[in-house]
C-alpha cells in the first residue's frame, strides 16, 4: 500500500469539510463546488492507486493526480497560514492600540 494514499485521505478529508462549510456560508456555493469536486478527484485516486500497479499506465496517472492534489492542498495550506497570520497581525495591532491609549494605565 502506498504512504500517498494516507495523503490523500487526509486531502479528501479536509477538502470535504471545507465544502460543506462554504456550502452553510452565504455566497460560498462556488468554492463549496470546486472543494467538493477535489474532494471527489481525491477519493478517485486513492481507488485508482489501490486498483492499479504504479507500472502500469493507469497508476501512472493516478500518481500523478496525486502529486497535482498534493500540491493544490500544499497552496491551500500556505494561503490559510497566510490568512492566520494576518488576523494575529490584526489582533495585536488592536491590543497595542487598546494598551497604548493610557486608558488602561491609571491615567
Amino acid at each position: 500500500m502506498r504512504s500517498s494514499i494516507f495523503v490523500l485521505a487526509g486531502t479528501a478529508a479536509v477538502f470535504a469539510a471545507g465544502a460543506v462549510i462554504s456550502f452553510k456560508l452565504p455566497h460560498g456555493a462556488k468554492i463549496g463546488t470546486i472543494l467538493a469536486v477535489l474532494a471527489i478527484l481525491a477519493v478517485a485516486t486513492i481507488v485508482a492507486q489501490l486498483r492499479f500497479d504504479p507500472d502500469e499506465p493507469a497508476g501512472e496517472v493516478a500518481a500523478n493526480v496525486g502529486e497535482a492534489l498534493a500540491l493544490v492542498a500544499g497552496g491551500c495550506l500556505k494561503i490559510g497560514l497566510i490568512v492566520l497570520g494576518l488576523i494575529a497581525l490584526l489582533l495585536g495591532s488592536c491590543a497595542i492600540m487598546v494598551l497604548g491609549s493610557g486608558k488602561w494605565h491609571g491615567s
